[in-house]
């Protein structure tokens, strides 16, 4: 490479950086892209979209196998890895073509940082995950440990899926609930769900959280019947009957 000098040197096109140099690039910036191998990253090439739809096809034999549960008769149930590795090449080159809509919602806090004034970062902010096992984990907040050992006062919540009426419906009924609470101002601290898209259902309390909305309007908000959400009223309503 000629000696040159940038404004902007940008490592890498996973999640955070696959757009952010077009925007740097618009913004006036000089701007050099590092990318030591497919571009996209690890995220659309290997990692977050090609594993998801593994998983995918196993649950679809796992479901398949479980027929007779529901009263269907499958048969016996085969996995045909070849296709299954095809189907996986075909959504990443689709999820490869829609980055582009998806692009201000990725990049968005270090667009911040960089074009802006802002300094967004991950303190002080709530950072979920999920554990795309079967059932899923979701996870936000605080555990009951970590707000005692801040010296809160906390009051705790769990449900069994198996009281969740959808779960039922559905054969899903591996996993719970739990909320932690804090028993002086009544705002929910953490939560995580093993269940039946417990990511899903996490990230439900995660956006109570942002509101800062005490456990009493989730235990009393209407969620439309019969959704895994109505899980959350049995949830917090729990912290009553203690």
């Amino acid at each position: 490479m000629a000696d040159e000098s940038y404004d902007v040197m940008v490592i890498g096109t996973s999640q955070g950086g696959r757009f952010l140099p077009i925007d740097l690039a618009k913004a006036g910036r000089k701007v050099a892209l590092v990318e030591r191998g497919h571009l996209g990253g690890v995220c659309v090439n290997s990692g977050c979209t090609p594993t998801k739809t593994m998983v995918a096809s196993a649950r679809a034999a796992h479901q398949a196998r479980r027929g007779a549960e529901y009263g269907v008769r499958t048969g016996p149930v085969s996995v045909d890895l070849a296709a299954v590795r095809e189907r996986r090449r075909a959504i990443c080159r689709t999820a490869g073509r829609g980055r582009s809509a998806r692009r201000r919602s990725s990049s968005t806090p270090l667009r911040t940082n960089l074009l802006g004034q802002g300094k967004v970062g991950t303190r002080d902010r709530l950072v979920p995950y999920t554990v795309f096992i079967d059932p899923q984990l979701g996870r936000v907040g605080m555990t009951e440990r970590q707000a005692a050992e801040q010296n809160r006062s906390v009051r705790g919540a769990k449900l069994p899926m198996s009281a969740v009426i959808r779960a039922l419906e559905t054969g899903e009924t591996r996993g719970f609930m739990k909320a932690v609470i804090d028993a002086d101002t009544q705002q929910i601290l953490g939560a995580a769900v093993l269940g039946v898209e417990g990511g899903e259902i996490m990230t439900i309390i995660q956006v109570a959280m942002l509101g800062e909305l005490p456990y009493t309007a989730m235990a009393n908000a209407v969620f439309t019947h019969r959704l895994l959400a109505e899980g959350l009223n049995s949830l917090f309503m729990s912290l009553d009957a203690q």
